[in-house]
């Protein structure tokens, strides 16, 4: 299904080459569900993926294969008064992060036939463990 792919990077405090994601929030800048916006799907990679054009179909590409670790479906955001808000709870991803990395990178895909417009504010935010 076309997309619209949002790059964003999460630093993290892990030190450790493995990792397991458990938790995840998405926090946007909106005060009201935009008509068209549903549920959102979060790709997670070990290391930065090739930059995507706006309003491309989301592809897993033959040169990211090994960076890829899964994504995290979140619902369609709930609107909390000047923020929208979805979670998602028990994730378990486990990953392999390169040696002495600690970033974990995503692409955030729409799954509607929602086009965000310049200046919303998107913020993730990942809880993970070492393992």
């Amino acid at each position: 299904m076309p997309a619209v792919r949002l790059r964003t990077s999460h630093t993290s405090a892990v030190l450790l080459a493995a990792v397991v994601v458990f938790a995840a929030e998405l926090i946007i800048d909106l005060s009201a569900v935009p008509s068209g916006m549903t549920s959102f799907k979060l790709h997670i990679y070990s290391n930065t993926p090739t930059a995507a054009s706006d309003n491309a179909a989301f592809d897993l590409s033959a040169a990211e294969r090994s960076l890829y670790m899964g994504y995290i479906d979140f619902s369609t955001p709930e609107d909390l008064g000047s923020t929208l808000f979805a979670q998602t709870r028990f994730v378990y991803m486990q990953g392999q992060l390169p040696s002495n990395a600690t970033s974990l990178f995503g692409e955030l895909q729409t799954v509607g036939g929602y086009t965000p417009t310049s200046g919303e504010g998107y913020r993730i935010r990942l809880r993970t463990i070492e393992v």
